[in-house]
């Protein structure tokens, strides 16, 4: 399978709720595969377990040239 982008990248694992303070943790240099689902969507593959709040409810990813995607 071809793959959108393949390597590492920023990753943040985040609690967001209306009336509280997001709580945020941040991964740097995540290796992970993305992959194109159509539409404007992509697939993304984590290739490590991530921290974060068990109430984490979105995700953001950063790419080194400057791109970010984000999914709940």
């Amino acid at each position: 399978m071809s793959y959108v982008y393949e390597g590492l990248t920023t990753v943040a694992v985040i609690a967001h709720y209306q009336g509280l303070a997001p709580i945020e943790l941040t991964t740097l240099e995540c290796p992970v595969r993305l992959s194109d689902a159509g539409a404007g969507r992509v697939r993304i593959e984590l290739q490590q377990y991530l921290q974060g709040s068990k109430a984490a409810n979105l995700l953001r990813m950063v790419l080194p040239d400057g791109t970010w995607c984000r999914g709940q």
